[in-house]
This record gives structure tokens, C-alpha cells and sequence, in this order.
């Protein structure tokens, strides 16, 4: 497995783990059901597309005209991302809120890995 296998199961694994910490703090909600299952529907997606985005930038090299591929597999992500959130619309036991922390759970768990690695190499150049 490379690194961006390695990394991508990371990132996924965490944003399942994000998924459980929110759902169960939406429980304390009186509408916790369409929280946790908007939640969930827009975790399930984003995981979808980021996976979606490993395939992609797995078979980058190979490509002969790597614009258009980029433009196509753009276009597809955010094809489904506007399927899903007009599903979520039309769906009324789906939180559209929920769904939209849902689609950006894997942002948030790069960010906060980003954010953890440099507070972690900071603080080893600083005890150098």
C-alpha cells in the first residue's frame, strides 16, 4: 500500500470516528433523528467523493491529457455532492444543516491532522 492508500484509509477512519463523536452529541437533541441520519448521509457521501478523489489521483500519471481529466473527475465530485444535497432538500427526515457537516467531516479531519502534525513538529524543533 502507498502513501496516498495509507493516508486516504487515515483520513477515512477518522472521519468516521468524527461521525460517531457528532452523533452522539446530537442525541441530546430533540431532533436527533433526522441530525444523525443527515449526518450520516452527508458523511457517507463525502467519504464517497474522497475516495472518488484517491482513485483519481492514483491514475493522474497515466493520463494524456491530464486537464481535461482534471476538469471531468472535478465536474463528477461535485455533480454528486449537488445530487446529494438536492436529495437531502427534497427528503424532510434528512437535516439539511446535519447533511452539510456531514459533506464536510473529511475537510475537518485534514485540517485538524494538518494542524496536530505542525503543533507536533513545532514543539520537537523547539525541545531540539
Amino acid at each position: 500500500m502507498g502513501l496516498v492508500e495509507k493516508t486516504a484509509a487515515r483520513i477515512i477512519q477518522e472521519t468516521f470516528y468524527l461521525l460517531l463523536i457528532l452523533g452522539s452529541f446530537f442525541v441530546l437533541f430533540p431532533q436527533r433523528q433526522s441530525l444523525i441520519t443527515g449526518l450520516a448521509f452527508g458523511t457517507l457521501i463525502a467519504v464517497l467523493n474522497f475516495k472518488l478523489l484517491k482513485i483519481a489521483v492514483c491514475r493522474f500519471p497515466k493520463v494524456r491529457n491530464p486537464k481535461r481529466f482534471l476538469k471531468a473527475e472535478y465536474f463528477k465530485r461535485q455533480a454528486i455532492y449537488a445530487v446529494a444535497f438536492i436529495v437531502a432538500v427534497r427528503k424532510h427526515n434528512l437535516n439539511n444543516a446535519a447533511v452539510v457537516l456531514g459533506f464536510l467531516l473529511p475537510k475537518i479531519v485534514i485540517f485538524l491532522d494538518t494542524f496536530i502534525l505542525k503543533k507536533s513538529l513545532i514543539i520537537e524543533e523547539a525541545s531540539k
